[in-house]
């Protein structure tokens, strides 16, 4: 059964996992930069343009594209995402 309460819970938690705290600036700005296009790296590492759309968005993407990206631009996960704390998470992380 769905109930009203049901649903605001999972949208409370889709907005929590869709605010992810990682920002993926840092791959896109090489890309430009050395003329990879996104298509190209999407050949290269055999993923999805979905990933590509999430990444643009800071939403959650798989550790295991981040290999695949990592292995087509022989670079490092330290050079794609970046973490960005959140505000209201730290503070609850704090207090306990």
């Amino acid at each position: 059964m769905n109930s009203p309460e049901c649903d605001t819970i999972k949208n409370k938690a889709q907005r929590r996992a869709d605010k992810a705290a990682v920002s993926y600036k840092r791959l896109f700005h090489p890309l430009i930069d050395k003329g990879v296009t996104n298509a190209e790296l999407m050949e290269r590492g055999k993923f999805s343009a979905n990933s590509i759309t999430r990444m643009k968005r800071d939403q959650y993407v798989a550790l295991d594209t981040i290999e695949r990206i990592c292995y087509a631009l022989d670079c490092s996960v330290d050079d794609i995402p970046e973490f960005i704390p959140d505000k209201e998470q730290m503070s609850k992380v704090r207090t306990k």
